[in-house]
């Protein structure tokens, strides 16, 4: 109801109105967009960021950029100047009149749609855009206003929807180059895409935007989207009208535009000499690197602990940040991989912080793709909330081969969400002994220890940093053993700096859960007795007091029969 009494107003007052009347409302509206857009630029606050205009990072046309220029920003440069957002309030009105009298015109929807977008009123933009497409016949611009307001407001569905509608109406050669990724990529890698054949960049194009999608647990592609709202923000920004601080449009905004968005805020460059006096624009800093800058090489496995995430890339070619999220961060967690026949059984526990006024518990998904990206499996659960945290413990099999994971966690409130997405090779060794991945747990108690993945009693950790001291529940199996109704076991703690520290294991072994007696505990490892065909380790052990850094728990295992060994890592931090 609300948007057809506001399309019934729209169409009185624009009937009512001569042609003279409706050109100085357009006048006045021009002069109120620039006059807002002058004090935004005279109210920034000063900085003396970058005066040298020297040490840049990378220069994209006319402008320097700065990856670290957050270290210099002022500290009120959040706080946007009340002249400027009560003159940004004011072009808004004077521009609505305008757009009630004229409501086909694109030169007021778009300002219009922009303005209001920008003052944190999108769904009154959704309204405005709704009223320009249905009254203008612009099949274009009424389908991408739509979309851009609809993607403000967090109906991503809906803003895809109308982002494909328009697109299909651009010009072939402006559609291609709405489309094409190449301003998110190393410029390496855009050779790279450039020698490709229109097929295979059509491939690499289809792989790149299903990497890039922040979550997989959603329906839509939000960063996709995105991508095609700066387009279409940039086009609007294109017709701004030029005030002092302003440089005139051009391929280095639409660029930079693509790349980072719309800049957040900005301060004055501080005039040293004959130099400075210009406009510093930061962007957001809960921004995050989704595109990788080297898509070809596929991504990287999972960093070593207390390593920066992938997610943080402080040079990253583009960023984005969640509609309706505060930010999003790479949640710790744990990936575990178990033999069940010819699959794979793929555990991963997860968590992070999730703190707030009662939040309600987040979604949380674990999904899988092959390689190729042409099969995709999945697990979605609640996470489930403990403390300041929120915690997820997620299983998938697949058959063997590598995959790409992604571990999601996301909420409906504005609080943080999680996502990391690492390549995981899967691959199962055509004879034995073969060993699972090491699940590091809390402690177990005594003679309580688990004997499958999925055992109550584990409760292992989704981080891997550890304290000197700390006690680690280790789980892991073992598969197909040949030999006769016995198997060899040895556990160590190596450094993954240096050579094995064999004459130190007596010291480290802890205490088993019955597997080990307690005479037996100070040695470095024990024959086995099997009784079927897959043999359970589980038991507890104390990390050293002298240990610090990264290091590596391995569980060793030889066939007695056959001498055939095998050996599984797990890395951990200890700090």
């Amino acid at each position: 109801m609300h948007a057809l009494l506001n399309l019934a107003l729209v169409l009185q007052v624009g009937a009512a109105l001569p042609a003279d009347s409706i050109e100085t409302l357009r006048e006045r509206a021009r002069q109120a967009e620039a006059r807002f857009e002058r004090l935004a630029r005279r109210l920034a606050p000063l900085t003396w960021s970058g005066s040298a205009g020297t040490d840049c990072d990378e220069i994209v046309g006319r402008f320097c950029l700065r990856f670290d220029s957050t270290t210099t920003r002022p500290a009120n440069v959040e706080d946007e100047a009340a002249r400027a957002v009560d003159a940004r309030r004011e072009a808004v009105e004077t521009i609505r009149r305008y757009f009630s009298a004229a409501p086909a015109e694109r030169s007021a929807a778009g300002p219009l749609v922009r303005l209001l977008i920008r003052d944190g009123r999108a769904a009154e933009a959704a309204s405005a855009a709704g009223a320009f497409a249905a009254l203008s016949g612009d099949s274009l611009w009424g389908e991408l206003l739509q979309g851009l307001a609809s993607h403000w407001a967090g109906a991503g569905t809906r803003a895809e929807r109308h982002f494909l509608n328009g697109l299909a109406r651009l010009d072939a050669t402006e559609r291609r180059h709405w489309l094409d990724p190449a301003w998110l990529l190393d410029p390496d890698e855009r050779r790279l895409v450039r020698r490709m054949s229109e097929a295979e960049r059509a491939e690499y194009e289809r792989r790149f935007w299903l990497t890039v999608d922040p979550f997989w647990l959603t329906a839509e592609n939000e960063r996709w989207n995105e991508h095609v709202a700066r387009h279409v923000e940039a086009k609007l920004l294109a017709d701004v009208p030029l005030v002092a601080g302003m440089v005139r449009w051009g391929a280095d905004l639409d660029e930079l535009t693509v790349r980072y968005g719309v800049p957040t805020t900005r301060a004055r460059q501080a005039a040293v000499g004959s130099t400075g006096g210009g406009m510093v624009e930061y962007w957001d800093t809960a921004q995050r690197a989704y595109a990788p800058p080297r898509p070809s090489a596929g991504l990287p496995t999972q960093p070593a602990p207390g390593e920066r995430p992938l997610l943080y890339a402080a040079r990253a070619r583009s960023a984005y940040t969640l509609q309706g999220v505060q930010r999003v961060i790479e949640p710790a967690h744990q990936v575990t991989r178990f033999l069940r026949g010819d699959s794979v059984l793929v555990r991963v526990d997860a968590a992070m912080e999730y703190a707030g006024e009662a939040p309600a518990p987040p979604r949380a998904g674990l999904f899988l793709y092959d390689s190729a990206y042409t099969r995709r499996v999945g697990s979605t659960a609640t996470a489930h909330l403990d403390g300041d945290s929120a915690r997820t413990a997620l299983f998938v099999s697949v058959a063997a081969g590598t995959f790409i994971y992604s571990i999601e966690l996301l909420g409906d409130s504005s609080a943080q969400a999680g996502r990391a997405r690492y390549r995981l090779p899967a691959q199962v060794p055509s004879a034995g002994p073969v060993i699972s991945d090491i699940l590091t747990s809390q402690p177990f108690a005594p003679g309580g220890a688990p004997d499958t993945p999925d055992d109550p009693r584990l409760r292992p950790f989704a981080s891997l940093m550890f304290e000197p001291g700390a006690a680690l529940g280790l789980y892991a199996e073992v598969y197909r053993v040949t030999g006769a109704g016995s198997i060899d076991i040895e556990v160590a703690l190596e450094d993954a700096t240096s050579p094995s520290l064999l004459g130190r294991f007596a010291r480290w072994i802890g205490r088993g859960i019955g597997l080990v007696s307690p005479q037996e505990e100070a040695r470095v490892g024990w024959r086995g007795e099997l009784s079927d065909a897959r043999y359970v380790v589980a038991l507890n052990v104390p990390l050293p007091d002298d240990r610090h850094g990264l290091h590596d728990v391995v569980l060793r295992v030889s066939d007695p029969v056959t001498g055939l060994r095998s050996e599984a890592r797990r890395r951990i931090l200890i700090r």
